[in-house]
């Protein structure tokens, strides 16, 4: 009875923590409303703020006034000044507030991500967690539920004000207010886009982005990044990778790398290397503003080359041990091509060869790296430190963001690729270098971190456990079919158009984006196959759910429960899929694990026991 009586009384003194707001990058931020005094306080605080931040930081670099100049933080604080300034002076001129408030607001969440980096909140106790997130994941539909409304009829004053605020008409400069949103349908109003300038969201179709996106960043790279990046190119630059340091300030085993053109790459191994891919991929084919640049590297299509300096392991075994002993408790081996490999003079594993005269002509390397040992991965995800970023915190989902579209929807497209794993933390907002101006001016949001999707039942990347659908109905309310680990503020807001929004712009990818995509993910072509279909399945949910079709969006022929059938060389039939499902006792499968997937493929191995 006792043990009972501490339960309760421990979950009533938890209460508070789980109705507030889920995990915040800044504790306490207050987003102010705009009104002419707000913004001149607002000013005024950040003048302060400016000064100090530049003292701390003169404090930090000493020697290195370039660093301060250039850090991400003096540069947000230029442009939150500026901005600020400029609002003040046009609310003194008496320009409507109606017209300042979006700006307003913009430069607050620049503000709060510049907070988030210089001092962020630490996530509360294990227990909250514990709790916090145990709830999320098993009620996390019962959360994340839309009443289907009558669709052809407005929908209200009353709801009109429960709607995202700062929704456009195409073509339109002013937003639409809740006064005519209460005469529209919520059809209507899900065909409502948000700013054209929004930092989350470009106003495009939804198709083939990802491709010019590499172009421009490699534009802005070779513009932003110096005299090495003059001529700088992803490929290239992921042929030869030199040994940093050991990340240990993460979730997943990684490391930190430098590419020829001296700029720092993460190295990660695990179960997240193929769907951080993908879902990085889709959301820049979405619209997406920005994602972090991740690419899979598969068998010897990258060498890591440890140089020989102090403090730095100089050998396979020696990079193998420290991330063994780290916090990780990582086997690297496991990863490493088996053959060929090298041996020191004592029997330990050098590595997969030794930069020779040879190598060094090639790869165009630097005779310093004569001697050195590399190591040949059999896959591994890299990721690029984009110089053409300066990189802040977290982004608000729970505060400012449970009035904007983009937030709101997030919940859709989480849950359409099975991301259990979002919060401020795994978001950033950003610098983005402007050619134009010549200058760091372009303020973007993203999330940062989507690892985690295509969950298993205890890992990522599993695509054998998606099933096909999305969205579920109980006596006329929708449920999100998701587990949310963490979940954000803005999707307990988010209406059904909002919901509806996403789902136009997830219809609109068809079967041979989502093979484009899967293509680059690094997964076999049988394992590419089942997240096509299963994808393709899971947008047909949407398209139905949401009543799509009248938009000309149309359920895609699609077989998410397929078996697949290879001849074998040597003539046997072989069945690495069966009923939408990878076949572990497939030969072919087995083939694979072993020679590229470590990590498993029906049931990939999760990275805290890897």
């Amino acid at each position: 009875m006792q043990s009972r009586l501490t339960v309760v009384v421990v979950f009533l003194l938890l209460v508070p923590v789980l109705l507030s707001a889920d995990f915040e990058a800044v504790k306490d931020y207050r987003f102010l409303s705009c009104t002419q005094g707000n913004i001149a306080s607002f000013y005024a605080r950040v003048v302060k703020e400016q000064k100090e931040v530049k003292a701390e930081l003169a404090k930090k670099y000493v020697d290195a006034p370039k660093k301060v100049a250039e850090h991400p933080a003096t540069l947000a604080y230029e442009l939150i000044v500026s901005s600020a300034a400029d609002l003040r002076a046009r609310s003194v001129k008496n320009e409507p507030l109606s017209a300042l408030s979006q700006a307003f607001s913009r430069v607050q969440r620049l503000h709060y991500s510049v907070k988030a980096d210089l001092d962020p909140y630490s996530d509360p106790s294990l227990l909250v967690l514990a709790v916090k997130c145990g709830s999320n994941y098993f009620f996390g539909p019962l959360k994340l539920k839309t009443v289907k409304p009558k669709l052809d009829k407005p929908i209200g004053i009353k709801q009109a004000m429960l709607e995202a605020k700062n929704l456009f008409k195409p073509g339109q400069k002013d937003p639409v207010g809740p006064d005519k949103l209460a005469l529209m349908t919520p059809v209507e109003i899900s065909r409502l886009e948000p700013a054209p300038d929004h930092g989350a969201i470009m106003p495009v179709r939804p198709g083939n982005h990802f491709q010019k996106f590499v172009k421009d960043m490699t534009e802005i790279i070779r513009d932003s990044g110096g005299k090495k990046c003059k001529q700088f190119d992803f490929s290239y630059a992921r042929r030869i990778m030199f040994f940093h340091e050991l990340k240990e300030s993460a979730s997943s085993p990684k490391i930190t790398a430098k590419d020829r053109y001296g700029l720092k790459w993460k190295v990660k191994w695990g179960d997240e290397v193929h769907s951080d891919v993908v879902a990085t991929r889709l959301a820049i084919d979405l619209g997406a503003t920005y994602a972090d640049l991740k690419f899979y590297s598969g068998p010897r299509e990258t060498l890591l080359i440890l140089p020989r300096e102090k403090d730095s392991p100089a050998t396979q075994h020696e990079l193998a041990e420290l991330l063994r002993k780290s916090t990780y408790k990582f086997h690297l081996n496991r990863y490493v091509v088996e053959t060929p490999s090298i041996k020191t003079e004592n029997g330990v594993l050098a590595g997969t060869g030794r930069v020779d005269e040879a190598m060094l002509e090639r790869e165009s390397l630097d005779r310093e790296y004569l001697g050195c040992y590399y190591i040949a991965f059999k896959e591994c995800q890299l990721s690029i430190d984009n110089p053409a970023l300066k990189r802040l915190g977290g982004v608000d989902l729970n505060r400012s963001a449970i009035d904007d579209r983009v937030a709101r929807a997030l919940l859709v497209f989480s849950a359409w690729i099975c991301n259990p794993d979002v919060k401020e933390d795994n978001t950033r907002s950003g610098l983005l270098w402007n050619k134009k101006s010549g200058s760091f001016d372009r303020h973007v949001e993203f999330v940062s971190d989507m690892g985690a999707a295509f969950a298993g039942p205890y890992s990522s990347g599993c695509l054998s456990a998606l099933s096909s659908s999305v969205v579920g109905e109980i006596f006329n309310v929708r449920l999100i079919k998701t587990h949310p680990i963490f979940l954000p503020g803005s999707w307990k807001h988010c209406t059904w158009s909002d919901a509806r929004w996403m789902a136009r712009r997830i219809g609109a990818l068809g079967r041979a984006d989502l093979e484009r995509v899967f293509a680059e993910s690094g997964w076999p072509d049988f394992s590419q196959k089942l997240g096509v279909e299963k994808m393709l399945a899971r947008r047909n949910d949407l398209i139905k759910a949401f009543d799509l079709e009248e938009e000309g969006l149309k359920p895609i022929p699609c077989n998410p429960s397929l078996t697949i059938r290879f001849r074998r060389s040597d003539g046997a039939c072989d069945i690495p899929v069966i009923n939408g499902k990878v076949n572990p006792f497939s030969k072919l499968v087995r083939q694979a694990e072993n020679e590229a997937h470590p990590e498993g493929l029906l049931l990939s191995k999760p990275r805290q026991l890897d």
